[in-house]
């Protein structure tokens, strides 16, 4: 991956490298899922969505693997909020203070759904989920576009966070599916199609890799379970690879000199 925008200072407008077409792409893409979401009946949570595959009882606790896979994400999601807020500025630092906080909170929020698994404490778990990964979505548009595109953080968050109460009170998931849909298609937009203000992005690249790999085994939580010999089942491991994401993330900002001078990429 080519780096480009070597020797720029941080504080400079990028808006000069933008990409109209990943510009116009994007607009399309949250507008185009916003009315799809719409135009589809009301998705309600699965009834069987509770019911993982491996619900063992160790060290008196319940669904143990489920409960201490989440530690990989505490871990990496709380060194990445104790860099972001150390480091000196460089790129969208609020966005990824946001990002990191609300990660290691998802392991908090995911460890106790896990506990005893009902739609209740899904709340928990779901909300830092949609902070995240609107904060993701705002760094990436300010890193690309501008900087001043941090000014959506606020209205993101909020967004995000509403999309999670609407579903816990309508038992309706089309506006977090949405939210999930739009920011993860997003990132890959800024990827392919808009030129790198900052370096390391293939970092970005491998994060979002384990983050699909984390959604495949967690689909295949039971075949998981069963192929080995219970010993361990898809949720357990989606945690795990989920957790170190973050870190992948933080690899990337960590390769970021102050000064905006940029190093190699991965």
């Amino acid at each position: 991956m080519a780096t480009h925008g070597v020797g720029e200072r941080e504080d400079m407008p990028v808006s000069q490298n933008q990409n109209v077409l990943g510009v116009s792409l994007l607009g399309i893409a949250v507008a185009g899922m916003f009315a799809l979401a719409l135009s589809l009946d009301p998705i309600a949570q699965p009834l069987g969505y509770h019911a993982f595959a491996d619900n063992r009882r160790l060290f008196g606790v319940d669904n143990f693997w489920n409960v201490v896979s989440n530690l990989p994400l505490l871990v990496f999601g709380l060194s990445g909020l104790v860099y972001t807020l150390r480091a000196r500025p460089i790129g969208a630092r609020r966005s990824w203070i946001v990002f990191f906080a609300a990660l290691a909170l998802v392991s908090i929020g995911s460890g106790g759904y896990h506990l005893a698994p009902d739609n209740t404490r899904l709340v928990w778990d779901r909300l830092p989920i949609a902070v995240a990964l609107v904060a993701l979505f705002v760094a990436m548009l300010a890193e690309h576009v501008g900087l001043a595109q941090e000014r959506w953080l606020i209205p993101g968050v909020l967004l995000g966070a509403a999309t999670v109460v609407y579903w816990h009170y309508t038992d309706d998931l089309r506006l977090y599916l949405w939210v999930q849909s739009f920011t993860l298609i997003g990132v890959l937009i800024f990827l392919l199609l808009f030129r790198p203000n900052y370096p390391a992005r293939g970092w970005l690249l491998a994060a979002l890799v384990l983050f699909m790999l984390a959604k495949i085994v967690e689909y295949y939580d039971v075949g998981i379970f069963r192929v080995t010999g219970g010993l361990v089942g898809g949720h357990a491991i989606k945690h795990f690879l989920a957790g170190f994401a973050p870190l992948a993330v933080q690899i990337m900002l960590m390769r970021r000199r102050p000064g905006g001078q940029a190093r190699d990429e991965v």
